[in-house]
């Protein structure tokens, strides 16, 4: 009897495993160009995210919001809020080192702004607005460090 439970626990644990899909996009348009090949806008701006990563760490301190991975495929929510009929300011810092990648602030299902990749200190205002709004990165194999601050 023991043995039977010990071989039927590992079964369903190789079958489990065996389930799991690890999405990862490569990098194949070289290193000087990060823009996105493989993922697409209707993958940004779908209700279902996936992505994998490696050594990925998110960080919230106050209205500051940090996330930073080694390497990242898919598409990531970094902040979300709702509003009814408020403003919004939003100050994003971004690096990418590695892969490709896409910054976008959404309101509902509608891409509002695109973020440039390695710049500082940007800021953009959203005025009256009602909706779910989320900071998405879509990643191919990316390396990144991204910062926001809601104001």
């Amino acid at each position: 009897m023991k043995k039977f439970i010990t071989i039927m626990l590992a079964t369903v644990l190789v079958l489990s495993l065996a389930g799991c899909k690890f999405v990862t996009y490569e990098d194949t348009n070289g290193d000087e160009d990060f823009s996105l090949q493989t993922l697409t806008e209707a993958d940004i701006t779908s209700n279902i995210t996936t992505y994998s990563q490696k050594m990925g760490a998110k960080t919230m301190i106050n209205n500051e919001i940090s996330y930073s991975a080694k390497s990242m495929s898919g598409i990531i929510r970094i902040y979300e809020a709702n509003l009814r009929n408020g403003n919004l300011e939003i100050q994003v810092s971004s690096k990418v080192s590695k892969g490709n990648a896409r910054l976008v602030l959404m309101v509902g299902n509608e891409i509002v702004h695109d973020f440039d990749l390695n710049k500082d200190n940007q800021v953009y205002t959203l005025e009256n607005c009602t909706g779910q709004v989320c900071l998405r990165l879509a990643g191919e194999s990316a390396e990144f460090k991204v910062t926001c601050t809601s104001i």
